[in-house]
């Protein structure tokens, strides 16, 4: 049989490079969308992705105030890789600190443009840091607990204190570093209050079980979210052994004296505590399998029956200038999280964002 090949046009070859072209176009203006460039002078607010255990894909992204996600900021300005398990994001002065406790390093970025200026290293299993005074304070579970300070100048390591076992948040107040003593595999539960002055422990408060992070309130009080103990078998299917209760704790930061705790849940563990912009509403959620986010008045006695915004988060931030309520979900730690935004006022969700978040998103620096 003879197959005849029609002969094509030169109109038919305008309209083939036409699709071709407009095809061309589009990709390239969708590239260049996804492209956009992040620079300090964007509105916004960092989401801190942790990432999944020993992948080295710890993330930061930025959602604008416009609604537009910047992803992987670093691997963008670097065109490397941030590193493994990443924890927290501290901003100060001209530089941004990223702490990755799977990497035992602190990653520099300058504020401007995100680019690389140096990593810190020497760590051993950091957490979180806090800045004060010239210093940078990072917890490191380590050992036996300890918290690194960080010259902040010459981006070195200059002294090591000693803490309580498994040290997680630490916030600075009233010129003391207060520091939450979690644990690791064996159960501690104070709180160390340092002096930076001269790197002393000058006291340790006893609290709830698994103290996890630390706000101040509105009167200059601290208040503690404690996870509480929980033991597991030592063969399958690992059952539950030992377990104690979660706990609220509020500590006058005056007298270094708990003045009040209030029980959470007898098996039930928040991880996470925020406090609106007035300091009068604390805001407690987030954890493996803690359901819900729920507000108390700082002046309550007693919890909530009732959640304010309900489903499961890995972390929770409020915004410091409107009050808004950031709920981090890590369906998987394979695939990209969510960030949900509550209102205040009535727990109503605002905004959703997935498109651009990284694994496991854990906290929002504002």
């Amino acid at each position: 049989m003879l197959f005849v090949q029609k002969r094509k046009s030169v109109w038919d070859y305008f309209r083939t490079l036409s699709l071709v072209f407009g095809v061309l176009l589009f990709l390239t203006s969708c590239e260049k969308d996804d492209e956009k460039v992040w620079s300090d002078q964007v509105e916004g607010a960092f989401v801190v992705n942790e990432g999944s255990w020993g992948n080295s894909n710890g993330t930061v992204s930025f959602i604008s105030s416009d609604n537009w996600v910047y992803r992987d900021l670093f691997k963008a300005k670097n065109k490397g890789v941030l590193g493994d398990v990443l924890m927290d994001l501290d901003v100060v002065g001209d530089y941004i600190f990223m702490v990755l406790n799977g990497s035992n390093k602190v990653q520099v970025v300058s504020k401007e443009d995100f680019k690389w200026v140096a990593t810190i290293e020497g760590f051993n299993n950091p957490r979180y840091a806090e800045a004060y005074n010239g210093k940078l304070y990072v917890t490191q579970w380590g050992e036996s607990g300890s918290v690194v300070v960080v010259d902040l100048e010459r981006l070195e390591i200059e002294a090591t204190i000693n803490a309580g076992v498994g040290p997680e948040g630490i916030i600075a107040h009233d010129g003391y570093l207060w520091v939450a003593n979690s644990s690791v595999y064996v159960n501690d539960n104070t709180v160390s209050v340092i002096d930076p002055s001269n790197n002393t422990v000058i006291k340790t408060i006893v609290v709830g079980d698994s103290p996890q992070q630390i706000v101040v309130d509105a009167n200059g009080n601290i208040w503690v979210v404690c996870y509480g103990y929980i033991r597991y078998a030592s063969e399958k299917p690992y059952p539950i052994e030992e377990e104690t209760a979660s706990q609220l704790v509020q500590i006058n930061s005056q007298t270094k004296e708990v003045v009040k705790t209030i029980t959470i849940h007898a098996n039930e563990h928040p991880a996470n505590i925020a406090i609106s912009p007035n300091g009068q509403t604390l805001y407690v959620g987030g954890g493996y399998t803690y359901n819900g986010i729920y507000a108390i008045n700082i002046n309550a006695n007693s919890y909530p029956t009732t959640k304010m915004i309900d489903g499961y988060f890995y972390g929770l931030s409020v915004n410091p200038t409107n009050g808004d309520i950031y709920g981090c979900q890590a369906p998987t730690f394979t695939d990209p999280g969510i960030v949900n935004v509550y209102d205040a006022s009535n727990g109503a969700l605002k905004k959703s964002y997935n498109k651009g978040i990284g694994i496991g998103p854990r906290k929002i620096v504002f």
